[in-house]
């Protein structure tokens, strides 16, 4: 794993800074054992061998809000092969909709490919990268145009070629230098070319309802190695003005009151070793309507797990 510190915010710049977090890091390498014990064993070695620091601090910025992890400490590729899961995103009809006579689309973070084939079957000629070689090799077998590149090997590999619109989900948090991953984007992409990404929200419902996932005030998975950053519009649109992007669109992924009602449920199940399908249907309608009174105010406060971005070159 490798550090990187920072004197002021990697968003604004500014030195206004103040520290608002310091959690062991061997609670978050417990954490990560609970989801896959290769990950927690990796990550409890990095901190015996003194790679990474004891204590994880994470600081805000006063000018922006941007939270972030000083010094970061990000993963190498195999970590992300183990812990990430891929899947169809609330996020990528919103994207899909605001292309739209773009003919050369880019998405990096691809993973298996849920979004590249949304966009290749609606006609696009769209190119996706991701530096996990199993989910890459998924989406090739699917007959997706996938490589296993990050955006220095892109150049490399296609000097010559350009694109118009720019797509990444849950991608931004995990990157160490934004300077150099924007300067790249710059390089990529022709006039006019739009943005259209995600973060996770930092409304989103699991960090207050879903107890097993807390750690100190957040998803035990907002810390390094995982996440570097955690975003709010205000960080966004200051780091996008400074960079050479103006940001245009801002969505809140929608509080799913059902769904996050039926997912509560079945964790609660799940600890007593049972599941939704071992209940009648009049016994699952039940434990659900009773959930959905639960979240009922939840649901006015908080949001679902994305928060989408639109951008422009300026």
């Amino acid at each position: 794993m490798t550090l990187k510190h920072y004197d002021y915010c990697p968003a604004c710049q500014s030195d206004r800074l103040t520290r608002i977090e310091s959690v062991p890091t061997i609670r978050i390498a417990e954490a990560w054992s609970k989801v896959s014990a290769q990950a927690g064993t990796a990550l409890s070695h990095e901190i015996e061998a003194k790679n990474i620091p004891d204590c994880t601090q994470v600081f805000k910025c006063d000018r922006c809000q941007l939270e972030f992890a000083n010094p970061m400490y990000s993963a190498l590729s195999d970590w992300y092969g183990e812990v990430e899961r891929y899947g169809v995103r609330w996020e990528f009809q919103q994207c899909l909709a605001d292309f739209d006579t773009a003919s050369n689309i880019l998405e990096i973070g691809c993973g298996e490919g849920y979004f590249l084939e949304l966009v290749t079957q609606a006609g696009y000629q769209a190119l996706g990268l991701d530096f996990n070689t199993t989910a890459i090799q998924v989406a090739q077998a699917r007959g997706l145009n996938a490589q296993c590149w990050d955006l220095k090997a892109l150049k490399e590999h296609r000097s010559q070629q350009k694109f118009d619109r720019v797509a990444f989900f849950h991608v931004l948090e995990h990157i160490e230098d934004l300077d150099s991953f924007f300067a790249d984007l710059t390089l990529l992409t022709t006039e006019g070319a739009s943005l259209h990404f995600s973060c996770p929200n930092t409304r989103r419902y699991s960090t207050h309802l879903v107890e097993g996932n807390r750690l100190a005030d957040r998803d035990f998975w907002d810390y390094p190695p995982h996440h570097q950053t955690r975003w709010v519009p205000s960080a966004i649109e200051k780091l996008l003005d400074r960079l050479g992007w103006k940001l245009v669109k801002v969505l809140d992924e929608p509080f799913n009151w059902i769904g996050v009602s039926s997912y509560l449920a079945a964790l609660n199940l799940e600890k007593k070793g049972r599941s939704l399908a071992d209940l009648s249907p009049l016994q699952r309608k039940a434990t659900i309507l009773a959930h959905m009174a639960q979240t009922l105010i939840p649901s006015k406060h908080y949001s679902g797990g994305s928060l989408y971005c639109m951008a422009v070159r300026a």
